[in-house]
């Protein structure tokens, strides 16, 4: 049985990577208009997802993390999302306010809110327990290469592994 729950696991992961980032068009924290995948420039980058308000303190906790070791890494970009849809639009503009106090304002560019078409990252994201933070690691054509969720503290070192081998190829 778990030999089955295995392949099963293997099966869902191989589905994601190699996945490209979807087209959004959405607005930063900053209020400027992003279109990603463009945004990119054909760098690598770092996406941190959250999905709920419970996400909150785990993708801010990866943001940091992810600004500390690599803000100074011109090879890597480094995005949060916060997925609003499911908020209902009278209140949308308070939520967003709260987000907007809660992160720096050197960041707030590099910080996205999607309200609309965020099925794309919710099937990229291929979400177990919504209330993580889902990170996903993009090569500097887009495709997903790694991905993870969860708290940091759990799960940050293998994706730096995978961070610095890709850092590597450039």
């Amino acid at each position: 049985m778990i030999g089955q729950w295995m392949q099963v696991a293997a099966v869902a992961v191989s589905i994601v990577l190699g996945a490209m980032l979807p087209h959004t068009e959405a607005e930063t924290l900053s209020g400027k208009k992003i279109v990603l995948p463009d945004a990119l420039n054909g760098h690598a980058a770092v996406v941190v997802v959250g999905f709920t308000k419970r996400s909150q303190s785990q993708t801010a906790a990866w943001s940091t993390q992810l600004t500390k070791d690599y803000a100074t890494e011109p090879r890597l970009q480094r995005y949060s999302i916060a997925v609003l849809d499911d908020v209902p639009g009278f209140i949308r503009g308070m939520v967003t306010s709260s987000i907007k106090r809660g992160v720096p304002r050197d960041q707030q560019d590099n910080f996205v809110v999607i309200t609309h078409d965020a099925k794309p990252w919710r099937n990229l994201a291929a979400i177990t327990t919504p209330d993580d933070a889902y990170v996903i690691l993009f090569d500097e054509t887009a495709h997903v290469i790694a991905q993870t969720h969860g708290s940091v503290e759990n799960a940050y070192a293998p994706l730096q592994a995978e961070i610095h081998d890709l850092l590597k190829q450039y």
